[in-house]
């Protein structure tokens, strides 16, 4: 039977000097590409194709807030509608329900074919853009080639903040999206939405033969190593 393989990084360019330099680190398994990982003072972001036939879909970008930061099982996740996050609560309803994930915000970014320009959708506060944005993803879901969701959440008295982005293939040379995440330096990538990652990701041996737990560690040990932000040095 054969053996299940961890994740490894390796360092392959730096940009920047000083507070802005980002360290930008290859992530391989059994001699394939995984992805990238990008690390700076401040955050981490990972890199990586999704699988060939992948469409975007609007219950993504949300499952995957959930998958990191809620206390619900996947089982119930996968249950609630993720197509946009809930309303404000009533502060009430956060302490009767701890596992709720109270949104402070979220903006949607798209871009559509034929499209230069990008429109943001404030999907917390601004009935009209919910409005606007759940009839675009009801109605004309194919034509987004590139979404952004940036949120922060509420969770235990503290303000936690997340990226997730979607990029459909530009030409002939690479085929499939490309998905990226980005969290603070202090917040690490838990392990859920560690394979929620995997489940959507291009090489058949990460999603059958990888370590989860070693490879989550891997990737946590080099974003710890990078330095903390010096005090009055940050621009």
């Amino acid at each position: 039977m054969q053996g299940r393989r961890a994740l490894s990084f390796t360092e392959i360019d730096r940009i920047g000097e000083g507070n802005s330099e980002t360290r930008v680190y290859e992530g391989s398994v059994a001699g394939s590409c995984f992805g990238y990982l990008y690390a700076n003072r401040l955050d981490y972001s990972l890199v990586w194709d999704a699988p060939t036939g992948f469409a975007f879909d609007k219950l993504l970008p949300y499952a995957f807030v959930e998958h990191q930061f809620s206390f619900l099982p996947p089982s119930r996740i996968l249950a609630k509608d993720l197509v946009m996050p809930p309303a404000r609560p009533n502060p009430a309803t956060v302490l009767k329900y701890p596992h709720f994930l109270d949104y402070q915000a979220s903006r949607a970014l798209l871009v559509l074919k034929g499209d230069e320009n990008s429109t943001e959708y404030d999907l917390v506060s601004s009935d009209r853009d919910r409005d606007k944005y759940l009839r675009l993803v009801d109605e004309g879901i194919a034509t987004i080639i590139f979404a952004r969701y940036d949120s922060v959440v509420a969770k235990q008295q503290r303000e936690l903040d997340c990226c997730i982005t979607f990029e459909a293939p530009q030409n002939e040379t690479n085929a499939n999206w490309e998905l990226t995440v980005k969290l603070p330096r202090h917040i690490r990538l838990s392990e859920r939405a560690f394979i929620w990652i995997l489940k959507h990701h291009d090489t058949e041996i990460v999603r059958q033969h990888l370590d989860v737990r070693a490879s989550l560690n891997a990737l946590v040990d080099v974003v710890d190593n990078r330095p903390a932000p010096v005090f009055g040095e940050l621009s």
